[in-house]
């Protein structure tokens, strides 16, 4: 991925209440679910996925329960047929599905139908969710917008729109993400859908490609988008703080490198802290205050520093 500048504005919806609101579309507004709070002013905002009121990020390729959801089948459209495929699968962001001896991929997948089975205690209930438009942006990354019926019978989208309005996801290979704390870890025949609209999906679209990553790494960037300051899963941003963004690959750089240091960033949360993007109560982890940044403080100050934030000129 070539060398660029950005100014990154960070919006990260909050939510008042334990679980998501749901609109009469049946699309989830905001995130997974709120973590109780140390003081934090935000929420856990890694995702924006569900079927009505059924928030799911991650599928087992399998057929095994998992995240609340079965997937049964997924059928690809050739003319105007539907066959079956033998598997599906992401490879570095893209969609893949095998026929026999065929690949679909990346476009060919528009029109896809995903058999679903949502369970939920001992209830059961069957849904279906399809493709209706893939596409590549700047730097290569697919994404694809999934839609299903929502109680009216009228298609909605599967994410919540992002703020350029787009209801698309990253599908990524074998990771899982504790909604809670944020941790990520490897999971085999998982796929993970990252709405844009999410924390993971962000990290993603300001330039770091999940499978160019670590998964620490890749974790450490989620937690840097969410303000996630502690490494616990607790944002200390609101709505509209903007901030700057350097990191260790040359993939972002300041536009303004005058401007105050936010923080210093490792795999867990920041390293140290200075001047917060969004204004708010004292930040406390584990009872007690993170390290200061000092005046001098980058990339350099620290051995597993990954990025480095300073507020928006």
């Amino acid at each position: 991925m070539s060398t660029y500048t950005r100014m990154l504005a960070l919006t990260l919806t909050m939510m008042a209440s334990g679980c998501d609101a749901v609109d009469d579309a049946g699309q989830a507004d905001v995130g997974i679910k709120l973590r109780p709070g140390n003081g934090g002013s935000g929420g856990v905002y890694l995702n924006t996925s569900a079927i009505g009121n059924h928030m799911f990020s991650e599928l087992d390729l399998t057929g095994a329960l998992h995240d609340g959801v079965v997937l049964d089948a997924v059928a690809v459209k050739i003319g105007e047929s539907l066959l079956t495929l033998d598997s599906v699968a992401a490879q570095d962001g893209e969609l893949q599905g095998l026929l026999g001896d065929e690949v679909f991929a990346g476009e060919q997948l528009v029109g896809s139908v995903w058999t679903l089975t949502i369970v939920a205690g001992l209830e059961e209930t069957p849904a279906t969710m399809w493709i209706s438009a893939a596409n590549q942006d700047g730097d290569g990354v697919w994404h694809y917008v999934f839609q299903h019926e929502d109680a009216q019978g009228e298609p909605a989208d599967l994410c919540a729109p992002d703020l350029d309005g787009s209801p698309a996801a990253v599908p990524l290979k074998d990771i899982t993400v504790d909604p809670a704390t944020g941790d990520m870890a490897a999971r085999p025949d998982t796929l993970y859908l990252a709405c844009t609209s999410g924390a993971v999906g962000k990290a993603i679209s300001w330039g770091y490609a999940q499978w160019e990553r670590t998964i620490p790494e890749f974790e450490g960037l989620v937690r840097l988008v969410r303000a996630d300051y502690c490494g616990d899963g607790v944002s200390w941003t609101l709505p509209g703080s903007a901030l700057q963004v350097q990191d260790l690959w040359g993939i972002n750089g300041f536009v303004d490198a005058s401007a105050h240091t936010e923080a210093v960033w490792g795999p867990d949360g920041a390293l140290c802290l200075g001047e917060r993007r969004a204004a708010g109560g004292a930040v406390t982890c584990g009872g007690a205050a993170p390290p200061v940044c000092a005046a001098d403080a980058s990339l350099a100050t620290y051995g597993d520093a990954i990025a480095w934030t300073k507020v928006a000129p």
